[in-house]
């Protein structure tokens, strides 16, 4: 799992997670996640021989935590890439994930076809929408689900009818 921003972001797929790297820039940082330390340390090989590494943040989770409680709302894009299907507490995910996205950041979420149903891709989906996450575009990609989730805006009712937008 990763995440990119021009400050930081989180993911563990090394193709994706070194072409992100890229992508942020030399001021920008990944955050790459995952459960195998022989994962993280295959990554870490290939950014240092990109030349790379010092834009690549590790990071080992356990399984009830993906270890960013100290990145509230600083992630611009987050990429979860054939990965939720793997996680048992998907709810726990998204809910880890929309502290982290910045208010106008991005999930990209892709699951493998064939492997994941269609049923299961729409429940994980729900699930995202369940912890407060919105479907902001669904890309084609060839033999892939995919979805693009943003943060839900409060709408412009429920900002009219906050109680403290009241005279005491």
């Amino acid at each position: 799992f990763s995440a990119l921003t021009r400050h930081t972001g989180f993911m563990c797929d090394w193709r994706a997670d070194v072409w992100s790297s890229v992508l942020v820039g030399p001021d920008g940082k990944v955050t790459c996640i995952d459960l195998q330390q022989k994962m993280i340390e295959s990554l870490i090989k290939r950014a240092t021989k990109a030349g790379l590494s010092n834009r690549i943040e590790t990071r080992v989770c356990r399984d009830n935590s993906l270890t960013l409680d100290d990145l509230k709302e600083e992630i611009d894009f987050a990429i979860a890439f054939y990965v939720v299907h793997e996680i048992s507490d998907v709810s726990g995910f998204f809910s880890q994930i929309y502290k982290t996205i910045k208010p106008d950041g991005r999930l990209f979420v892709a699951e493998p076809v064939g492997y994941v149903s269609k049923k299961d891709f729409d429940t994980t989906v729900f699930a995202a929408q369940q912890n407060g996450l919105e479907v902001i575009d669904r890309p084609e990609i060839r033999r892939t689900y995919a979805v693009v989730l943003g943060k839900k805006k409060t709408s412009q009712i429920g900002r009219l009818v906050n109680r403290e937008n009241f005279p005491r």
